[in-house]
């Protein structure tokens, strides 16, 4: 009994012992350890006021923040989940701060809406790089290094990336959020190789959040910032499929020299990117513009938003890679629609008539030997019946079928022709933006000196290269003239949006052809005597292609006018035709005439009928272009000349 004790009074004695020795080495360490470190961690924040990391551009990229004029730097971050600090989105000296202090802490934070939590080194990867660069965070303590973030490490890994292509979605004027195109990046894997294995890389786009499919709501929503705009991977297969397939656009790659520290930085800020998200107006902070931001806080380097004006079209983004000397080569991915035509060009008269009754039944194909004509049908098909395919529809799925298990049979046919070289690149076409000065005389013997500037883009008579061919498309083009006989200085026309498309008839497809404009103009006729109003332009028809060069097309018309100035109703409505011609004799030189006939129904005086013919030339590689015109109706008659810059 007694050893018993003694042996129970050596162990709690021992026990005593042990816990004082405890006690004494964490006091140790509260009284030591825990202030080294926080005095590593105040020597940091010194270290980066000293240096002013908060003001450096590097760091207000990442921050996504965008000079004011007047006040701190404002980030275009929506979400809170974007900063650590309250201020965060205003005060970068608050928000590097924070991070740091997040980054010595293994504290995870809640982001939402999604309730996923990360710890703050785990989040900002990119601000952890550009940090740990300047102040050398990694021999520091930290409780958690980046290998300890299984979710980025796993994105990282998924991404596989070994390069980086800005990719041009060309021109569909059939949606009204694509009409100047479209920009997204493809991240490339390090296992792709070839044309196929490409469809395996990822796209990063950046695109609003609409809630709506009416295109009057969308560009008036667009317009004014009431959607969001979000960063999202995607296959690059998808995109393939919606933009080349479906909406029959070309795909034109720029592959970036980026070196592997901004490749790696690039895929750091797309996965901070991921928890936030920002307004989206469609003509300034749109996709282009995100894309270029993402691009300049991989590369700090790179300043390609500098350059650029106030509003962001794609084409113009594309221009401001090649300058800066980014592209390393360009690459071209035929639309479904531009490889048919390829194919249809190989075919002769008879092929073409085998191919016709192919499509109307799919059942001959068994006993069809023509390769040619075969790869043609599989390729109409697809566009003929995108829809029905999709929706995994028998009949069209067993026609398709019946056609993949005659063409398995026959030989592989001679490749297609360079498509590529029958295009032109869109960061070769002409420049967006274009001023004018013009002098008009007309039978009154009034002279007129007229100011033209039209923010974009490009109309019937402009040089085609690089842009969609037979379309016009504008932008807030002013035209201002100054009367020499009246000292009077007045709008003569203000086009806000304006879209025509001449679709020519082919053999295989018809599409229509149609315009829509919305203007203000000078009315200076029987309607009233120099007054200004609101008009609607409106034409549906056909169009047809005579030659290379030229163009012809006829459209049933329906306009809509107002003005204050009006005798009688303020809303007058009017209906009639138009039929006109463009030559195109190169593509620097150009004539188109047209002629119109409208009619009120309820008023003789706003008939009209007019003749209209322009003759431009923009010579070579030069931004300068001189037009002839002429104008006849039965109130006027006058003749111009106009010299253009485009710039």
């Amino acid at each position: 009994m007694r050893a018993y004790l003694v042996a129970a009074l050596d162990r709690s004695v021992s026990s005593f012992l042990i816990s004082l020795y405890v006690t004494f080495v964490g006091a140790i360490s509260v009284i030591f350890v825990t202030p080294v470190a926080h005095a590593d961690l105040d020597s940091k924040i010194q270290q980066a006021q000293i240096l002013r990391l908060a003001d450096s551009l590097e760091w207000q990229r990442l921050l996504e923040m965008k000079p004011r004029l007047f006040g701190r730097p404002l980030s275009l971050s929506k979400s809170k989940n974007f900063f650590v600090s309250e201020d965060g989105a205003t005060n970068p000296g608050h928000e590097l701060e924070a991070t740091l202090r997040g980054f010595y802490s293994s504290n995870k934070r809640l982001l939402v809406p999604s309730q996923h939590s990360l710890a703050v080194i785990c989040q900002f990867p990119a601000r952890f790089e550009f940090l740990n660069r300047m102040l050398d965070l990694s021999n520091e303590d930290l409780p958690l290094k980046l290998s300890d973030c299984p979710e980025y490490q796993d994105f990282l890994r998924r991404l596989d990336l070994s390069s980086v292509s800005l990719v041009f979605s060309s021109f569909y004027v059939g949606n009204p959020s694509s009409i100047y195109g479209h920009t997204f990046l493809k991240l490339e894997k390090k296992t792709a190789h070839g044309r196929e294995d490409e469809l395996l890389d990822n796209g990063v786009n950046f695109s609003a959040d609409a809630s709506t499919t009416n295109p009057f709501l969308y560009a008036l929503r667009g317009l004014t910032g009431g959607f969001d705009g979000r960063f999202a991977i995607l296959p690059f297969y998808y995109k393939v499929r919606e933009y080349s397939d479906y909406e029959a656009r070309d795909l034109w790659s720029y592959k970036l020299k980026l070196s592997a520290d901004e490749l790696l930085r690039l895929q750091a800020h797309l996965w901070e990117l991921g928890s936030t998200h920002f307004g989206y107006y469609y003509l300034t902070e749109n996709c282009s513009y995100y894309i270029l931001r993402l691009l300049e806080a991989a590369a700090p380097r790179l300043h390609l938003l500098r350059d650029l004006p106030f509003w962001i079209l794609p084409s113009d983004t594309l221009k401001s890679v090649v300058r800066a000397g980014l592209v390393e080569k360009v690459k071209f991915r035929p639309s479904l629609h531009s490889q048919f035509e390829a194919r249809l060009s190989k075919l002769n008269r008879d092929q073409k008539t085998d191919l016709r009754v192919l499509i109307e039944n799919t059942k001959r194909a068994a006993s069809s030997s023509d390769e040619k004509v075969l790869d043609a049908a599989l390729d109409l098909f697809d566009l003929k019946y995108q829809a029905e395919l999709l929706n995994r529809a028998p009949r069209a799925v067993e026609s398709k079928q019946a056609l993949l298990i005659a063409r398995s049979k026959l030989p592989t046919a001679e490749p297609l022709a360079d498509i590529q070289g029958q295009k032109v690149a869109p960061h070769l076409s002409h420049p967006s933006r274009r001023l004018g000065l013009g002098f008009f005389e007309d039978r009154r013997t009034a002279t007129a000196a007229e100011f033209q500037f039209r923010f974009a883009y490009h109309d019937f008579l402009d040089p085609q290269a690089g842009l969609p061919t037979n379309s016009e498309i504008q932008f807030f083009d002013f035209k201002f003239r100054y009367w020499e006989n009246r000292n009077m200085f007045r709008i003569e026309n203000a086009t806000v949006f304006g879209v025509t498309q001449m679709s020519p008839m082919r053999e295989f497809f018809f599409e229509p052809s149609w315009k829509l404009k919305l203007l203000a103009r000078r009315f200076d006729d029987p309607r009233c005597e120099n007054c200004t109003g609101l008009a609607v332009e409106s034409g549906y028809g056909l169009s047809a292609e005579l030659s290379k060069t030229a163009l012809v097309y006829s459209l049933a018309e329906a306009d809509l006018e107002t003005s204050t100035g009006f005798q009688g109703a303020k809303f007058q409505p009017r209906l009639g035709a138009l039929a006109g011609s463009r030559l195109r004799f190169t593509n620097e030189l150009a004539a188109q005439i047209e002629i119109k006939a409208l009619r009120n129904f309820f008023s003789e005086a706003f008939t009209e009928e007019s003749l209209t013919t322009r003759f431009r030339w923009l010579p070579g590689q030069s931004r300068f272009g001189f037009e002839v015109s002429g104008l006849w109706t039965t109130e006027r008659q006058e003749l111009g000349g106009s010299l253009y810059l485009y710039f």
